[in-house]
C-alpha cells in the first residue's frame, strides 16, 4: 500500500514537472512573439512616417509648382491689361 502511494505521488510529482515545463515553455513562447510583434509594429511605423514625409514633400513640391504657375499667369493676366 505504501508502495502505491509512494509511485502514485512520483508519477503525480513527474506530470506537474512536465506541466510546469510546458507552461515555462509557453511563457517563453509568447515572450518571443509579443518580441517579434513590437518589432514588426516599429518598422510598419516607421515606414508609415517615411511614407507621410514623401507624401508631404511631394505636396510642398506641387503646392510650389502650382503657386509659381498662379504668379506667372497674374503678371501675365497684368501684362495683358497694361500692354
Amino acid at each position: 500500500m505504501a508502495e502505491q502511494t509512494r509511485r502514485r505521488e512520483e508519477a503525480m510529482h513527474a506530470l506537474d514537472v512536465v506541466q510546469r515545463e510546458r507552461e515555462h515553455a509557453a511563457e517563453n513562447e509568447r515572450i518571443k512573439l509579443q518580441g517579434r510583434i513590437a518589432e514588426i509594429a516599429e518598422e510598419v511605423s516607421k515606414k508609415i512616417l517615411h511614407k507621410e514625409i514623401k507624401l508631404r514633400e511631394e505636396a510642398t513640391d506641387k503646392f510650389s509648382k502650382i503657386e509659381k504657375v498662379s504668379q506667372e499667369e497674374s503678371v501675365e493676366m497684368r501684362d495683358m491689361r497694361c500692354g
